[in-house]
């Protein structure tokens, strides 16, 4: 009956445990807005296992768009697009991006 027992509370701790890391690894995206301490909005983004991953949107403090894009694992991923404050294109930082690093200009 001990050895019953002993084996049961082993199995039973393995699959809680496994249900725990399977419950972690497939964590659902969590969507953040930070503002400006006025209340606009600074960014907006989605986290997913806390790295961004998604889209994300940013605005300068004037209340123009800074940026928008996709993150892919916490890295710029795509085409992203930059604004200087009064509306005209950065062409220094707008481009395709893989991996963080940015390929070609917009």
């Amino acid at each position: 009956m001990k050895k019953f027992l002993l084996v049961a509370s082993v199995v039973f701790g393995a699959i809680a445990i496994t249900r725990g890391v399977q419950a972690f690894l497939t964590s659902p995206a969590e969507a953040v807005v930070s503002y400006y301490g006025d209340g606009r909005p600074r960014c907006s983004t989605t986290f997913l296992d806390g790295a961004k991953h998604g889209p994300y949107e940013a605005w300068h403090p004037s209340g123009s768009k800074e940026c928008e894009g996709q993150f892919e694992a916490g890295l710029r991923e795509g085409y992203w697009r930059f604004w200087n404050d009064d509306g005209t294109t950065d062409t220094e930082r707008t481009g395709r991006y893989r991996a963080g690093r940015r390929e070609s200009a917009g």
